[in-house]
Formats: structure tokens, sequence, C-alpha cells
């Protein structure tokens, strides 16, 4: 619970370009500067230098007293524990339109869709990342909220099980614009079901 990260250095041992560029994603929240744990919703650009950033990054915390969902404006460019990032330079360039009008398979979110649709693409021998937003238009979209930290009796969690009865489940009405990426890697897919994230503030 101790790792703590700022983006911009990120950026930097991504190798991305001081000149220009951004990064967005899902991760956890700067606990330390908010006061408990939260979800982080990473969106910040810079121009100039990684020094120059304009942080549009939005927390979401689960409030202690009521159980209810609060969504703020992040004032750090840290984050911790964990973080999917995306990185792009800014630049113009192919991109990828998907549309969906409703849920048809068995996957278990729009995300694993995406995902499948890369090892069909791209096979099972490399790594294949994708990054970018999403618009959900209308209709509902769950999503789960990390709330404050778990007692030290309950840890460590043991299986997935363990993890989905800590977290909390919201439905959010559209529409909604998603921060996501999604990696495509076998042995990433058989260690960590997990991997994809999107988030809606």
């Amino acid at each position: 619970m101790d790792c703590v990260w700022s983006m911009t250095e990120l950026a930097e041992a991504m190798d991305m370009d001081p000149a220009k560029g951004g990064l967005l994603g899902a991760g956890a929240g700067p606990h330390p500067v908010i006061g408990q744990n939260c979800e982080l919703a990473p969106n910040i650009g810079w121009q100039g230098s990684f020094e120059n950033v304009k942080n549009e990054s939005r927390y979401a915390k689960i409030d202690k007293e009521t159980s209810a969902v609060h969504v703020d404006k992040s004032p750090s460019l840290d984050c911790a524990l964990m973080i999917n990032l995306f990185g792009s330079s800014g630049n113009p360039g192919p991109v990828i339109k998907i549309t969906a009008r409703k849920r048809t398979g068995s996957e278990r979110s729009f995300a694993e869709c995406i995902r499948q649709g890369l090892r069909q693409a791209y096979g099972d021998e490399q790594t294949v990342s994708l990054g970018g937003l999403f618009l959900v238009k209308k209709g509902k979209a769950k999503y789960h909220i990390m709330p404050d930290f778990p007692a030290e009796k309950d840890l460590p969690f043991n299986n997935r099980k363990d993890v989905d009865s800590w977290l909390t489940f919201h439905d959010f009405d559209a529409p909604m614009l998603c921060l996501s990426n999604t990696t495509e890697q076998p042995m990433i897919s058989r260690i960590l079901p997990y991997k994809t994230a999107g988030h809606k503030f």
C-alpha cells in the first residue's frame, strides 16, 4: 500500500516524448492525498515538457459514512498500487471505430469482447494492447469502485471471490465517457483474469 507513482515519471519511463503527449487509463488513486483508497481515471496531457501538464484526471471514492459514490477532479498527478495506462503522442493516425448496440455474447464486459477480438486478429503468440475512449450513449453500465483499504485481519485476499466481495458495484446511467485500455497476452491472461480497465467519470 506504500506504492505511489508520479504519472509524469511513468510517462518518462514509457519513453514518451516530453514535447507532446498524454496518458489515460484506469487505476488506483492517490490515497495519501485523498485520505482513503480510491479509483483513478487518469487523463493527463502535456506540451513543451513534462512540467507543463494539464490534469483532467478524476477519482472516485466510497463515502465512509453514507456509502455513496463521490467523484471529483484529482488534485494530484500521482497514482497508487496499480495502474493501466495508454500513452499517446497526440498525433493523427488510424482509429478503430467500434459500434455496439446491445450485449449478444457471453463475454462479461465490453473490454473482454475487445480482448477476444485482439486474440482472434493477432493470435496467441504476441502481446497486443489497445487504448482509447469509448462512449456509452444510452442505457446503464455496472462499474466497481474500491472502498477504503480492508482491515489487516481481512487480508490477504485468497481468490477472485474475496476481491469481488470487497469491491462495491454500482450502476451508472449514460452518457458515460470511459477511459480504457486492454492487453491481450497469453501468460497474463492465465494469471490475471481482469487486466482490462475502463472508468467513467
